[in-house]
């Protein structure tokens, strides 16, 4: 014990000096991270001061040493929460743990799961707030989700590598689908065409995970608002009738408009045959048209005729707080 006392003592002084005497070469280099995180600081310095990797490797032994002797895990004098030694719960909580933590990709401890995940920690638009954790990555072009497509309701993920780079255009299923709790979840879309991105903020009252919402094929209902889903993609529309919304949305008795988030609508006064949706995990039919070659975002058929039906696809991006 007091062999690892003596050594984490040590490498703790040797830290504070590196710091000191050292941070002008990573100022002049313009690495300095945002969060001030002592891993990132070193890990940025190494090149300059080759001979330091065997006493921070030192450091790094003292910690594991002292957590298997007293059972518990020591901190340095910054945090470092999101790190692989460190995993936390959510984005959300390294947003409000770490001030000047960063977008980037961080690590997440769900149910006993250790996920390397993208964290946006800015604002995101309508949703607002900070510390979003990536969920799902859909591409409306592909079938991957569909909404009869199991990985809804199954426990698998597709793609994790894919829950690390941004709003990019890989798709992902990650853990955090089926072991997140969350309050908000925020949709992100960006039509394939373009490079704008709008969102959709559903909030629920008690903390809920995305699997338990939509494994069951239950309906469950959400208050966006009709106007609310068609702003999140320009020009989007839907027919002025049903207007189900929510997670598993889908008609009564039939096989016609469906989404796993979204709302659909209909040219008759009632939810039986809706031709026309807006959301992800979308499939069906309705007037001359099918559903098969969008699994995300909006289809429009206001006249219910061949000539009438507007398609827009777009990429979704799944996060939650």
């Amino acid at each position: 014990y007091r062999d690892v006392m003596a050594r984490l003592a040590a490498a703790v002084v040797l830290l504070f000096a590196f710091h000191f005497q050292n941070s002008r070469v990573c100022l002049s280099q313009g690495s300095v991270p945002e969060d001030h995180s002592y891993s990132n600081l070193l890990g940025r310095c190494f090149s300059r001061n080759e001979g330091l990797h065997a006493e921070v490797s030192g450091l790094n032994g003292a910690l594991c040493s002292l957590r298997r002797a007293c059972g518990f895990r020591p901190s340095l004098p910054y945090q470092t929460l999101g790190d692989q030694l460190n995993p936390a719960t959510s984005c959300f909580q390294i947003a409000q743990r770490r001030r000047y933590a960063i977008s980037g990709v961080y690590y997440i401890l769900t149910s006993d799961v250790v996920t390397k995940t993208y964290c946006h920690m800015g604002s995101l638009g309508r949703c607002g707030g900070q510390g979003w954790t990536t969920i799902m990555k859909v591409d409306g072009r592909l079938n991957t989700f569909r909404y009869d497509a199991d990985l809804w309701t199954n426990e698998a993920v597709h793609q994790i590598s894919g829950g690390q780079t941004g709003f990019d255009d890989k798709e992902t299923k990650l853990p955090t689908y089926n072991h997140l709790p969350f309050t908000k979840l925020c949709l992100v879309f960006r039509e394939v065409a373009c490079q704008e991105k709008r969102q959709v903020l559903i909030e629920r009252g008690s903390p809920t995970t995305l699997y338990d919402l939509i494994s069951d094929d239950q309906y469950r209902s959400t208050n966006v608002g009709r106007s609310g889903w068609l702003s999140a993609l320009a020009g989007a529309g839907l027919q002025p009738y049903c207007n189900r919304e929510g997670f598993n949305a889908k008609p009564d008795g039939s096989d016609h408009a469906r989404a796993r988030i979204g709302i659909i609508g209909n040219q008759e006064n009632d939810c039986h045959s809706p031709d026309s949706l807006f959301g992800v995990g979308l499939a069906g039919h309705g007037c001359y048209v099918t559903f098969d070659h969008i699994s995300a975002g909006n289809v429009d058929n206001p006249g219910c005729g061949a000539d009438h039906v507007q398609i827009r696809h777009a990429f979704t991006y799944i996060l939650a707080q």
